[in-house]
């Protein structure tokens, strides 16, 4: 069985004997990308676990826009001629008051996100290579072969949480608490699953802004 969105929308009607004229298309998937969405922010789960190399650094440009797949963020590090360092995450307030605006150029120390973008400080003199650590956000899923990771680790649970919220849409409210406790029970199995790959509890890594120049 192909562990796909067009899979996982004809179970979703099968386990409610329904047709796409009643539950459709449209309303179906945005259920079950958001039973996704709420899954992905419960927990950072290993295998979402990525590092973009997509950006390099431009002499004297400061400011990069962060692809669209950066979730939670780890960590930055940057690398030139073989050598690679951490850089230090500082306050936006903290970061404009000693870096926006100014003209010195050297070798990036700080970074900060606002508004999608990430800033370096001193502004790049150079060609760095970014590294970007993070939990990689996943993508709505829809076309009917669309997959991802989510689908492949954990398709009982995004089930049962579409099964729930399916219920809710089409008011057979005696299947919703049975549906939700069920959901509830495969997600805490498959927490303790990733918990036994990721070493800690619930959030085994998770990236904290914080921080002072």
């Amino acid at each position: 069985m192909a562990n796909d969105l067009s899979t996982m929308m004809s179970e979703v009607r099968q386990w409610f004997d329904v047709t796409s004229t009643r539950l459709a298309d449209v309303p179906l998937k945005r259920i079950i990308n958001d039973v996704i969405k709420d899954l992905y922010r419960r927990g950072d789960f290993g295998f979402l676990q990525d590092t973009d190399t997509s950006i390099s650094t431009v002499n004297g440009t400061q400011s990069y826009t962060l692809p669209a797949s950066i979730g939670r963020m780890v960590g930055v590090y940057l690398t030139k001629s073989g050598d690679s360092w951490w850089m230090k995450y500082a306050e936006p307030k903290a970061f404009q008051e000693t870096y926006v605006g100014s003209s010195d150029t050297g070798t990036p120390l700080y970074f900060t996100i606002w508004s999608g973008q990430l800033l370096l400080g001193p502004t790049p003199d150079g060609t760095y290579a970014v590294s970007i650590m993070h939990f990689e956000y996943p993508e709505d899923l829809e076309d009917p072969a669309d997959t991802h990771a989510f689908m492949t680790y954990c398709w009982d649970v995004i089930l049962y949480g579409a099964l729930a919220e399916c219920a809710k849409y089409l008011m057979e409210s005696e299947r919703v608490a049975e549906f939700l406790t069920e959901y509830s029970r495969r997600f805490n199995r498959f927490l303790i699953d990733q918990t036994r790959i990721n070493l800690a509890g619930q959030r085994p890594v998770s990236y904290e802004p914080g921080g002072e120049l």
